[in-house]
């Protein structure tokens, strides 16, 4: 079993990135960036918000929320990233 510091997602599209790992959870698109350590986290929810989009909200424990959408380019890679989501969140989450 691989060290959990080994772990990460990384999402990249034309517009937006997005990568959690055991640092927490950084992204970036034209709307600005925006970094959290697991420390401020509370939750992470993510859906698909149509066919190729996924639709990522970090709840911090202060209440705030922090949205970050993203697009894949083939609904294959849409369902890729809801595959893996869940098994990498089970290890830092």
């Amino acid at each position: 079993m691989p060290d959990d510091s080994d772990l990460s997602f990384v999402a990249v599209t034309t517009t937006s990135c997005l990568l959690i790992d055991a640092s927490g959870v950084a992204f970036s698109s034209a709307a600005g960036e925006a970094q959290f350590g697991w420390d401020e986290i509370s939750a992470i929810e993510y859906a698909a918000e149509g066919p190729k989009h996924l639709g990522v909200r970090v709840r911090l424990h202060d209440g705030a929320v922090h949205r970050c959408l993203l697009t894949a380019r083939r609904r294959a890679r849409l369902q890729e990233w809801l595959a893996d989501l869940p098994l990498l969140l089970d290890c830092f989450a």
